[in-house]
């Protein structure tokens, strides 16, 4: 993908066909779904801080 005239490359894990799945981090912060929302988070974070960059 060309940002500002220069080759830049763009990194998509899953696409178009990623499977979503419905959780919500509820008040009961042991819940299976506050787990999975609190992982989720985490695992974005870290993929973030390694491929993310700033863009001006």
């Amino acid at each position: 993908m060309l940002l500002n005239g220069e080759r830049t490359a763009i990194w998509d894990l899953m696409g178009k066909d990623a499977t979503l799945f419905r959780h919500s981090a509820e008040e009961d912060q042991d819940s299976l779904g506050a787990e999975f929302v609190r992982q989720s988070g985490m695992w974005f974070d870290s993929l973030w801080d390694s491929v993310g960059r700033e863009y001006r």
